[in-house]
């Protein structure tokens, strides 16, 4: 009479649950980081774009009153940081659709000299994300 199979004969070996495991998670990597390229991709490119912009009509050398008055046509709002001597303000925000992040606010961040004009300019990126 043969022996009955029990359920550890059908029991995968640890090895091969460990190598099956470990496939698993470089796919689900390797696609969220493909996800995530593309969306990373558009907000570089938006941040170019402002930083070009700032840089040819926000020069270095340009005064706090100028810098008001470019913020002031464009609808961005700028806040004055004493401590810092920093103006700074949202430019935009751009939807992104990964499974991390919903979206990216790029922010301007101007640093003032003591007499008042500009000295660096920084766009700066903030991700909405979990």
């Amino acid at each position: 009479m043969r022996a009955r199979p029990t359920v550890a004969t059908f029991r995968l070996p640890l090895r091969l649950k460990i190598r099956r495991i470990m496939r698993i998670a470089a796919i689900a990597t390797v696609c969220f980081l493909v996800a995530c390229a593309s969306s990373a991709n558009s907000v570089r490119e938006r941040q170019s774009r402002w930083e070009r912009i700032v840089r040819t009509e926000v020069p270095v050398g340009t005064d706090r009153a100028a810098v008001l008055r470019w913020a002031s046509a464009r609808s961005i709002s700028l806040a004055f940081s004493p401590e810092k001597r920093q103006l700074y303000g949202p430019l935009e925000y751009v939807p992104v659709h990964d499974l991390v992040c919903k979206g990216w606010s790029l922010t301007l961040e101007l640093t003032l000299a003591a007499n008042d004009t500009v000295t660096t300019q920084t766009v700066r990126t903030y991700g909405n994300c979990i």
